[in-house]
């Protein structure tokens, strides 16, 4: 019987969903630059992606894909993975750890909205309009893309 008990707990624990926490930091801020480069993203498109705001144009919907790309977000298929609630948790969560289930719980209400097809630009600008109305409270990239943010007045440098 224990020997059943602790297999399945073995189980479990190897099916749980974690986040993808590499996409931050030093690693975040790389792909971004990256991505802004390839599609042309300017100043103003990279702070609206932080602070979780509609894209401006195509392009920028499109850097804000290949930053999801970059973080290891879609599927061979071109869906996200279905590990994109806990990641978003995650990255939304660094300046603020108390919201990680506010922001993994909006995510999966997120998730199941998104086409089941369709182009990465319009599939990751669903998702992040999604997020900020189905969030009980602010969401913001900027303490996965600014380390130094853990004091409340602390400012990030983009």
């Amino acid at each position: 019987m224990k020997c059943c008990i602790v297999f399945v707990t073995f189980l479990a624990i190897a099916h749980a969903v974690n986040p993808n926490d590499f996409c931050t930091g030093g690693f975040l801020r790389g792909a971004v630059d990256k991505c802004s480069k390839e599609h042309g993203a300017t100043q103003a498109d990279i702070e609206d992606y932080i602070q979780l705001r509609w894209a401006a144009d195509h392009k920028a919907k499109c850097f804000r894909a290949c930053v999801f790309n970059e973080c290891k977000a879609f599927n061979p298929d071109g869906i996200l993975v279905a590990n994109a609630p806990q990641t978003t948790g995650y990255m939304t969560s660094r300046r603020n750890p108390a919201i990680w289930p506010l922001a993994e719980k909006a995510a999966h209400e997120c998730m199941k909205l998104l086409p089941v097809s369709g182009n990465k630009c319009d599939i990751v600008e669903a998702f992040m309009r999604c997020l900020p109305a189905k969030s009980p409270v602010k969401l913001s990239l900027e303490g996965a893309y600014c380390e130094n943010l853990k004091e409340p007045n602390s400012v990030c440098v983009h």
